[in-house]
């Protein structure tokens, strides 16, 4: 049987973000297993990107995955943060095994803001669109109707439902910036989680570590 892996990006990127999923499509290449990396956002010719509200993007990954399993394939899944939020969402049920990776726990949209409008040059308009500067010049675009969207959601909810029905491991970044790991215990059970020493985009040194351990769970 045909193995595909999924990859599923985070708030405001594409799915080539920092090179993590890509590189992990290249070890599992390697191993003749197909990824799929998907784009849950638009991005326009001039580089910008604009962000679908989290009902959308689940959409997508469920016809994604409708497309991929057509065939009978087993179909594993790695999300990366808010990825981890419209696996969640879309609730594929024949997914062989998933991997969270630095998962939000709280559904907290002021830290959101707080951390992706640094730049000075970012505008922060709920009730509209608000633009978020990018270090390569370009800028992300987030339309009122996420944050609508959002608001609606309980993270920890689905998250405790997700994994009663789908074998799931947790990896946690231990220095992570972006989002709080207080209540991951909590949410998760210590027995799915695995904690690595590394930022929330497992940079550096960590990223080494995230391409052994994912290759190791989905052998």
């Amino acid at each position: 049987m045909q193995r595909k892996i999924l990859f599923v990006h985070g708030f405001g990127v594409m799915k080539d973000s920092r090179g993590m999923f890509t590189e992990l499509a290249d070890v599992f290449r390697e191993h003749g297993v197909t990824s799929i990396l998907i784009d849950l956002n638009e991005k326009h010719e001039e580089g910008n990107i604009y962000v679908n509200s989290l009902s959308e993007q689940a959409r997508i990954l469920t016809e994604t995955y409708e497309r991929e399993h057509s065939d009978g394939s087993m179909v594993d899944i790695v999300c990366h943060s808010q990825g981890c939020v419209v696996a969640t969402l879309a609730h594929i049920p024949a997914i062989r095994t998933t991997i969270f990776l630095a998962p939000p726990i709280e559904n907290n949209p002021e830290r959101t803001i707080a951390y992706f409008s640094r730049n000075p040059e970012s505008v922060v308009d709920i009730n509209g669109v608000s633009r978020f500067a990018r270090k390569d010049g370009t800028s992300t675009f987030v339309p009122a109707r996420y944050w609508e969207d959002r608001a609606r959601i309980d993270y920890q909810a689905l998250y405790k439902e997700y994994i009663s029905s789908h074998e799931t491991t947790v990896v946690i970044a231990r220095n992570d910036e972006v989002v709080s790991n207080e209540t991951a215990e909590e949410v998760f059970g210590s027995s799915n989680i695995v904690l690595l020493s590394a930022d929330h985009n497992f940079t550096g040194t960590a990223r080494e570590e995230l391409r052994s351990l994912v290759l190791t769970i989905l052998k």
